[in-house]
């Protein structure tokens, strides 16, 4: 059995594959990181203010609920 030779022009196809796959999965590396903005800083403070609401709402109805089952209790 002969061995085969691979051609050049593919040699060079799968070169030319392989590194722009690499420079496509690495492009992040090469991009500046973006800095947050105000407004996406303001939208997270609401956000998150807005959670914290939810959370004490909560808090409180089943504490209430609780001291009224407590009182049905007695």
């Amino acid at each position: 059995m002969l061995p085969r030779r691979i051609p050049f022009n593919q040699i060079a196809f799968a070169t030319l594959v392989g590194v722009g796959g690499g420079i496509y999965i690495y492009r992040p590396m090469f991009e500046p990181p973006r800095k947050p903005t105000k407004l996406s800083h303001k939208m997270a403070l609401l956000c998150w203010q807005k959670k914290k609401e939810k959370k004490t709402e909560l808090m409180s109805v089943l504490s209430f609920s609780y001291f009224d089952i407590s009182l049905l209790a007695l």
